[in-house]
């Protein structure tokens, strides 16, 4: 949310001839000194506290006392000064016990993981075997530039294709149908029972979480960064979860 009020305050600063400035702006130093910046409805203060950044005057108001108090709170954070010994300290001792855990393994090299996709998992009552619940095979796509990213139904690798492809070849040697999922209104195919059964789609109801908890999940997949963007490898489930997890 901050990164698009920062935007949005950068693209306000820019005349139309200088569109092309706008990520030099953003990401080097945007200043709207001089304008005033009202939000009648703060939440948590994003706005306010991106605005001030960029030297403006902040006004906010809201009916819930607590969203005024936590923007109070991160409006003189703000002002405060960026280097203080003991929060590097701690800021360096987390980060050696949650760094390892966004690394990963790519083809022998070890990348830094882009992003962790959770997927809920349930049961196949017919063949007890796990069942991911997909919608889709797909994780993104673009109609600008034409591509989409997808993944293998069954060693989860991410592939870049262009965005009419139905189906995603897979070097492991599985053939994905990239809009046929597992899951969709409230049905779960299982894709094992399935294949043994070409004659009929074996469906399963899938039922709702329990009150409190959630249905199975499991880290599916961990595209890694690098220098040329995400990875066409990804990794294999590391972690099954129960509920509350």
């Amino acid at each position: 949310m901050g990164s698009q009020f920062r935007s949005i305050i950068t693209a306000l600063t820019l005349p139309p001839d200088k569109a092309d400035a706008f990520w030099d702006t953003y990401l080097g130093k945007t200043s709207v000194h001089g304008a005033v910046v009202l939000d009648p409805f703060i939440g948590g203060g994003t706005s306010l506290v991106e605005s001030m950044r960029c030297n403006a005057r902040v006004i906010g108001f809201d009916i819930d006392p607590v969203a005024t108090f936590i923007t109070r709170f991160e409006l003189a954070v703000s002002r405060m000064e960026d280097h203080y010994p003991e929060i590097e300290q701690i800021c360096n001792e987390i980060a050696q016990l949650i760094m390892p855990l966004h690394r990963t393994m790519v083809d022998g090299v070890e990348r830094d993981v882009l992003h962790h996709f959770w997927v809920q998992v349930k049961q196949c009552s017919n063949c007890q075997s796990d069942v991911e619940l997909h919608p889709h095979f797909q994780l993104a796509y673009s109609k600008e530039k034409g591509l989409q990213w997808v993944f293998c139904k069954d060693c989860h690798a991410v592939q870049e294709l262009p965005i009419e492809r139905k189906l995603l070849h897979c070097s492991c040697g599985k053939r994905t149908t990239i809009s046929a999922g597992t899951h969709g209104n409230g049905i779960m195919t299982c894709p094992i029972s399935s294949t043994h059964r070409r004659s009929q789609r074996m469906t399963l109801t899938v039922p709702k979480a329990p009150l409190g908890g959630s249905l199975p999940r499991s880290i599916w997949s961990e595209p890694a960064r690098t220098a040329q963007g995400i990875s066409s490898a990804s990794k294999r489930p590391t972690r099954r979860c129960g509920p509350g997890c």
